[in-house]
């Protein structure tokens, strides 16, 4: 059950409801002792649109163990979602409010629904948040002015992309700025998206702060990945010798699924059982459908859709490929490694703190496509180096991309936020924070 924020009137019907400060009253002896029970401090967490995108799946899982340690937290989605899966997102524990806005004209033009702003206001005042964090995409902008009307709320913007590529006009960049004044700190996924927020927004450096994607580690651990492979297989018709390339993500433009169909007849003419498994739905589907019946792969390119059961499905692949323009830290190749895939990628982002070239796969310059065919070919006649590049890429990923071990980061921000009076004495904690993580990195 979750809250839905109408234009004129917000039902109460919410998952969880939100828990009160409770006072027990104790007769003895003619006297009451008071036992104010302590608060629990409130996050909420702003999203674009219930969907299984990765900075959505991110901010439930955050959400899920921020809950085990001292914070109450709710989700917040701006938009309505047109993907199938969307009306069982929501986890039944967590606390939700879905504003179901419909990204018409208004967002689509100018770029701003006061509706939405209104709904979130609202939305605000009844769970009385302590902080707000902006999941990425659309939601800075909301937030941020939620904030303004909302003061009592820190809020954190969570980078979650390249600024650089985004922010490619001065009017982007100087509305960022804007809306950026009302954020106390930002998070950045990776250590070169945050340099480049810094280099693009000017934003106070000792106010962004580095905290890298995760996963949970359990959605891999529990998985019977050798009869999930044979299972997904033998469902799509791929025979137990073919090699099974893999993409995850959006179907959209600057994504290059593409350039992924345009290697499998390569490969083919190479002489190698090839097929290609893209995971996901967008704008670029029918396209890509058609790219693969011109090129005669029809029978070799597996559209699945949109999953539910992503830990599962990667363990019927053999290499995951990945060839969007830009991306920040994503979180489809940290659930690759995971899966003990080995990863072919464009080095766009942080992409190469994810992946290390030759260790858990391989890094190709954005666009060099003979470089891609070389690479993905090279793992495709290499039984041995994807086994060991794939081992490889399991270890670093369930030792360094934990959500438990990056929940306890998210903690460590969140109290030094609503221990600290000023901007300067943000500053200071988060310095503090940073370096105490770059030491546990060492």
């Amino acid at each position: 059950m979750s809250s839905e924020l109408g234009t004129n009137r917000m039902t109460s019907e919410i998952r969880n409801p939100a828990r009160r400060n409770r006072v027990s009253l104790k007769k003895s002896h003619g006297v009451q002792p008071i036992t104010k029970q302590r608060k629990a401090r409130r996050v909420l967490h702003v999203i674009t649109a219930p969907q299984r995108r990765g900075a959505e799946m991110f901010a439930l899982r955050l959400a899920a163990h921020l809950e085990e340690r001292e914070f109450e937290n709710a989700v917040c989605s701006l938009f309505q979602s047109s993907g199938a899966l969307s009306s069982d997102y929501f986890p039944s524990a967590l606390k939700s409010y879905e504003l179901k806005a419909k990204a018409r004209w208004l967002e689509n033009t100018v770029h701003f629904n006061p509706a939405v702003l209104w709904r979130l206001y609202r939305a605000m005042r009844d769970f009385r948040p302590d902080v707000v964090v902006a999941h990425g995409s659309k939601t800075l902008k909301y937030a941020s002015l939620g904030c303004l009307l909302y003061p009592r709320a820190k809020g954190v913007y969570k980078n979650i992309g390249t600024a650089s590529f985004w922010a490619n006009t001065w009017s982007k960049v100087r509305a960022g700025r804007l809306l950026l004044r009302n954020m106390h700190a930002v998070v950045s996924v990776s250590k070169y998206t945050r340099e480049d927020f810094i280099k693009v927004y000017d934003f106070p450096n000792d106010r962004v702060l580095f905290i890298a994607n995760a996963v949970d580690v359990s959605e891999f651990q529990n998985v019977d990945a050798k009869a999930a492979r044979s299972g997904l297989r033998k469902h799509l018709g791929i025979g137990d010798e073919a090699i099974a390339l893999i993409n995850v993500g959006s179907l959209s433009p600057g994504k290059g699924q593409d350039e992924i169909i345009r290697l499998v007849p390569e490969l083919i003419a190479r002489g190698m059982d090839v097929c290609l498994i893209l995971v996901g739905t967008g704008p670029s589907r029918p396209a890509l459908e058609q790219l693969a019946e011109n090129l005669d792969v029809t029978s070799k390119v597996h559209f699945l859709g949109l999953r539910k059961d992503i830990s599962e499905v990667l363990s019927a692949g053999d290499i995951f490929v990945l060839t969007s323009a830009t991306e920040g830290m994503p979180g489809v190749l940290i659930e690759a490694g995971m899966a003990g895939l080995p990863s072919v990628s464009y080095n766009v982002g942080g992409i190469s703190e994810v992946v290390t070239d030759g260790l858990t796969g391989r890094l190709v310059s954005h666009g060099d496509s003979g470089r891609l065919l070389h690479a993905v070919g090279q793992l495709a006649a290499d039984p041995a180096a994807r086994v060991g590049m794939g081992a490889a890429a399991r270890r670093y990923c369930y030792r360094t991309f934990n959500i438990e071990e990056i929940a306890l980061q998210y903690k460590a921000l969140f109290h030094a936020l609503l221990d600290s009076e000023s901007a300067r004495d943000i500053g200071v904690a988060i310095r503090r924070l940073g370096a105490g993580a770059a030491n546990g990195a060492t």
